[in-house]
């Protein structure tokens, strides 16, 4: 089973005309389900018994109608209907049976009480019934169901799909256009069973109408879906180009099928051939109307449909292997319409799918910028969830940290705000406004130790501008020994300086082998080498650096170097095992559910049992991100002391 529940997209007013519609349907239901419910029961009572009688004595006379709708109802085919009725009678023959006056009479009253209980009941007085099709009934029928699950499961495809639609359009376009589509839609189901005599209920084909109209309007936006099969569940996001046609294909499938396996009898109670003119008739009329430049008073209106064109556009030449002029299309879309989330949102989806995630960082931050300026709570999380799983260590300025950590503590997402303030980066903390600090230190008390080690509570520490008890709360705990003291130092290895800093000394060459870590145990640290798979005795290591290296259009990465020659003596060579933060998961080594608490971890448990020197300082590797360069060559000059 698989059930659509969101999308990535949000609304910026009340759409007052799905509401009402949203409540007619509910209204209605709520009024006429009790009725209908006691007429279909004894419409089926009643017919259970003419059946009953018929099959005793088939003798008995029965109009064709009423006759029809019973074989139909046994299953049996068209073509075998003569044989069936001509054995029935043969097996009633060689019992008893004796037919009078009394018995048909008892017959026809029961047939005229079924019709008259089945042609009674609100469905048939106000749904769509082919052979008496009435003008009114084009609209009663729209807002009839016939059971719980047919209403929830017709309100949840309108709340998904009508609110967008509405705010393009406007409120009147967009019912009058939903009140056609409806009519429209049951026209054509009128028109494929012209004889039926069974009612015609329920808001789908109309709905059916505005997720063809979602399609044209909204199709580069990700549709949120859960799936359940057994015991497997999760959920996924898909392109509405991608799962909108899948599902009108499913439903053209389907009421072929049907139309096969209940010959006669329009679709076996599921209306499929409306669903599929709905949807037909909707994408139609999105078509049109963006033609023409026509919509309501929504700001996306002017222009929408043409900036719909530039993002599919844009989008299939990224993804036909032309990535620049695709993210350059979509920069010039986003320019256009500075107040549309459409084309930056398509512009992150294409960075992540080509692998230019840095160029995508930004515009996600400042779509989360927007969400959070609307009060959009949820699109606020979403968009960061978004982020931080595509960028693990992705950084966030102090303003809009605070923000986003507000959100998720009125969500009560407490593991959220943690991950969030992990990531605050305050460079110059007399540049933060003290307020936004002062904020910051407060959420981060919340989240207990696990901040000590942050940017963000040093910043705190260290600022006279906020209040002692804060400053006090955010207390570092007990410093560690400083580097070289440590336990598992050989009597090979070459005397680390003491102190909290490595005085270096320029090295004449650097050999780096870049790993990737697979495994650590107490006495090494097993690593994807590109000459193959290798053991890094954690005795051997000398020294730990640490360093945040972000350059001009990438994305910024930490870069942790072990070195297994001493930085200090001014030898000739320094050889450094170099692991990227891009290329492995730290949980992967040391578990945990927090990317960067892992990290930190991982250093701490290298640098104790290595006993190695901490570079620049012991800070810097105990909280990764501290430091930062603007390219891996001042690093290395600065740090490792490579020098050219």
């Amino acid at each position: 089973m698989i059930v659509p529940y969101g999308h990535e997209r949000s609304v910026r007013s009340l759409p007052w005309a799905t509401v009402v519609i949203f409540g007619l349907c509910l209204v209605v239901f709520l009024v006429t389900d009790g009725p209908i419910g006691r007429s279909d029961e004894e419409a089926r009572r009643l017919f259970a018994e003419i059946g009953e009688r018929f099959r005793e004595n088939p003798d008995l006379d029965l109009d064709p109608t009423t006759q029809e709708r019973l074989l139909q109802a046994l299953g049996v085919d068209e073509n075998q209907r003569e044989v069936f009725l001509e054995t029935l009678r043969d097996e009633a023959g060689a019992r008893f049976r004796r037919t009078d006056a009394g018995e048909q009479e008892q017959l026809d009253a029961l047939v005229a009480r079924y019709w008259e209980a089945y042609r009674g009941s609100l469905a048939y007085r106000f749904g769509v019934v082919p052979d008496r099709l009435s003008g009114l009934s084009l609209l009663t029928y729209q807002f009839l169901h016939g059971g719980w699950l047919h209403l929830l499961g017709n309100l949840l495809f309108l709340y998904l799909a009508a609110p967008l639609v509405e705010e393009r359009w406007g409120s009147g376009l967009f019912a009058a256009f939903y009140i056609l589509a409806g009519a429209v839609s049951a026209l054509f189901w009128v028109a494929r069973y012209p004889e039926l005599e069974v009612p015609l209920v329920g808001a789908s084909g109309a709905i059916a109408g505005v997720m063809g109209a979602f399609l044209v309007c909204f199709g580069a936006s990700k549709i949120k879906f859960f799936y359940w099969f057994g015991l497997i569940w999760g959920t996924f996001e898909a392109p509405a180009w991608l799962m909108l046609p899948l599902w009108l294909v499913t439903e053209v499938l389907s009421g072929r099928a049907m139309d096969v396996a209940y010959q006669g009898q329009g679709g076996g109670g599921v209306a499929h051939w409306a669903h599929v003119w709905g949807f037909i008739v909707g994408a139609a009329f999105a078509a049109v109307v963006s033609r023409l430049g026509v919509g309501g008073s929504a700001p996306e209106a002017a222009g929408a449909g043409d900036l719909e064109r530039r993002i599919e556009a844009a989008l299939l030449v990224g993804r036909a292997g032309r990535v620049d002029e695709g993210l350059a299309a979509l920069r010039a879309a986003a320019a256009a319409s500075p107040d549309d989330d459409r084309a930056p949102g398509a512009l992150w989806s294409l960075a992540l799918e080509t692998g230019r995630v840095a160029e995508g960082v930004p515009v996600m931050l400042g779509l989360i910028r927007r969400a959070a300026r609307r009060r959009d709570d949820e699109a606020v999380l979403d968009r960061w969830r978004h982020l931080a799983a595509a960028v693990p260590h992705v950084t966030l300025e102090p303003v809009l940290a605070m923000r986003i950590a507000e959100v998720a503590q009125r969500r009560h997402d407490e593991e959220a705000v943690a991950e969030v303030l992990e990531r605050v980066e305050i460079g110059d903390p007399a540049a933060t406004p003290a307020p936004v600090l002062e904020r910051l230190g407060r959420l981060a008390t919340e989240c207990g130790d696990r901040l000590i080690g942050t940017q963000l509570a040093a910043a705190v520490r260290g600022d006279d501008r906020l209040p002692d008890d804060l400053r006090r709360a955010l207390a570092a705990s007990a410093k560690a020994e400083p580097p070289g003291t440590g336990e598992g130092r050989t009597a090979h290895r070459p005397p680390t300086p003491a102190g909290p800093t490595v005085e270096l000394r320029p090295a004449e060459r650097l050999r780096v082998a870049d790993g990737v870590p697979k495994a650590l145990d107490e006495s090494a640290l097993t690593v994807f080498l590109e000459r193959g798979r290798g053991r890094v005795p954690l005795a051997s290591v000398l020294g730990v650096a640490v360093a945040a290296i972000r350059e001009d259009g990438r994305r910024p990465y930490l870069v942790v170097d072990l070195l297994l020659d001493p930085p200090w003596d001014g030898s000739g060579e320094l050889r450094v095992v170099r692991l990227r933060s891009t290329a492995f998961d730290p949980r992967r080594l040391v578990g945990g559910e927090n990317t960067m608490a892992a990290f930190q971890r991982l250093l701490e448990t290298v640098l104790e049992r290595s006993g190695a020197a901490p570079l620049p300082d012991e800070a810097s590797v105990r909280q990764p991100g501290t430091r930062s360069f603007p390219s891996i060559e001042a690093y290395q000059q600065e740090v490792l002391g490579v020098m050219g």
